[in-house]
């Protein structure tokens, strides 16, 4: 469980910061 959520968690960060400079 832990090995999924760490996933997440970097998956959610990258769209996160892929997000930030498209909307900027």
């Amino acid at each position: 469980e832990q090995g999924r959520l760490a996933v997440q968690d970097q998956t959610g960060a990258h769209q996160t910061q892929t997000a930030l400079p498209i909307t900027l």
